[in-house]
């Protein structure tokens, strides 16, 4: 009894040094920005559910994850890493100081019409590069499709999206790279601009990007991708109206909305006919399936292997002498023989402080956590010195979408990210044509 007490206490009491903490950082803790987008994940997917977990309360979950000393093991280590992660972040702001405030503006240097057709073309090149993916995999072998029961298929939908993503047979990243995040990132250019004429082609041109990326984001039968397009656009509106800081109406408004599709998308791709059943496997899938990773790595580490020591780092053209260990497919084998057995490359990511635990045990967890808050606050403090036009506003949201993914990712996946340089290239490509030659800053 009294050590489910003092877990329920540490559990309620950590959350309330963070928000100390990001109230020290940027004043307001309800504004939206690299370090509080991460937070906010971090409890949406690794903490919220912790508690379920400890006292058994999601049957979907009881059969594998039973042992509440690695439960409380693993509450203490995301405790441990979150507080590091923010005190970086506190000291990054020390030294270069507090966030610019967020002040959008239609500023004079922003021509929405040459924005407005560089989007265009982006999007064209996007919907080529799913077009030209779909007939390489087939119509027929589309997970997302198949699940839908569109086309008859032969292999199950795990099977499809197993080889749609981790066991594609050509460069599954690059067409990735167009078709969910510059994708996103046009959809989000075009939804910062503000339509002030009321303009029935501009907004026709919104519903047929948004239309496409919705199904760019769900033709591999994932459910996660689709959240970014709910959570940018979200955002995006925090920004436009509400100078990024978190308008609690809005979401009350909106929240259901976004529950009820992804209910429904989980009905859809996994066959359930019943609504319920449906929702509440989306609240489990939401709260305690993302930790159920950290279960299996803690598991594994060190009891049967040992510590990688930087195993699972990336080694571009073989400068150092050891092969790249993909544990994420490594640990997934482990954990789903049969399907292992089977043919099907599964992957099995999780928040960034379970690669520097893998790696270098405990010490990796506090130096990590500790140098990637410094960074990501002293990245923050560099993209805001931006003109806070419409094309920034959609670039600093994608950003906040692609660091949010160390809450549920490995650290070394951001290592020299191609993404992250091609989505900037294009992000200050555009600037530099939109406003002829010159990026302006605050």
């Amino acid at each position: 009894m009294i050590p489910d007490i003092l877990f329920i206490l540490m559990w309620l009491f950590a959350p309330v040094i963070w928000i100390i903490i990001v109230k020290v950082l940027q004043d307001n803790i309800l504004r939206v920005s690299i370090l509080s987008g991460l937070l906010f994940f971090i409890l949406l997917f690794q903490y919220i559910g912790l508690p379920i977990l400890y006292f058994g309360f999601d049957e979907y979950r009881l059969y594998e994850i039973y042992d509440e000393a690695l439960i409380l093991k693993i509450s203490l280590f995301t405790i441990l890493s979150t507080t590091l992660l923010l005190l970086g972040a506190l000291t990054s702001r020390m030294i270069f100081g507090k966030l610019q405030k967020i002040n959008y503006l239609e500023s004079d240097s922003t021509n929405p019409r040459g924005l407005i057709f560089m989007c265009i073309i982006l999007f064209f090149i996007c919907f080529s590069m799913l077009i030209l993916f779909v007939q390489e995999i087939g119509i027929t072998n589309v997970a997302g499709i198949a699940a839908l029961g569109l086309v008859d298929s032969n292999e199950s939908i795990t099977m499809l999206r197993s080889s749609m993503t981790n066991n594609f047979s050509g460069d599954y990243s690059l067409y990735e790279l167009f078709f969910e995040e510059l994708m996103l990132f046009t959809l989000f250019i075009l939804f910062s601009i503000k339509n002030k004429t009321k303009s029935f082609l501009f907004n026709l041109l919104r519903l047929i990007v948004l239309i496409v990326t919705t199904i760019s984001l769900t033709i591999s039968a994932q459910k996660a991708p689709i959240m970014e397009l709910f959570f940018g656009l979200l955002f995006i509106h925090f920004f436009r109206n509400y100078s990024g800081k978190v308008s609690m109406t809005s979401v009350i408004l909106f929240s259901p909305f976004a529950v009820l599709f992804l209910v429904l998308i989980y009905q859809s791709f996994m066959g359930s006919d019943n609504l319920s059943v449906a929702f509440t496997s989306v609240l489990s899938r939401t709260f305690t399936g993302t930790i159920h990773p950290i279960y299996v790595y803690l598991e594994y580490f060190p009891f049967y292997s040992d510590f990688l020591y930087g195993s699972t780092f990336p080694n571009p053209l073989s400068i150092f002498d050891f092969e790249p260990v993909i544990l994420t497919q490594e640990i997934m084998a482990w954990n789903n023989p049969n399907e292992a057995k089977l043919g099907i490359v599964g992957s099995m990511p999780t928040i960034f402080w379970v690669e520097a635990y893998a790696n270098f045990s405990i010490e990796g967890i506090v130096i990590i956590s500790f140098i990637l808050g410094f960074i990501l606050f002293s990245i923050d403090k560099i993209f805001l010195l931006f003109k806070h036009n419409p094309l920034f506003i959609a670039y600093y949201v994608w950003i906040i979408l692609f660091f949010k993914d160390l809450s549920q990712t490995f650290f070394s996946n951001f290592f020299l990210n191609p993404d992250f340089i091609v989505v900037t290239l294009i992000f200050l490509f555009f600037l530099l044509i939109n406003q002829r030659g010159r990026i302006i800053l605050n």
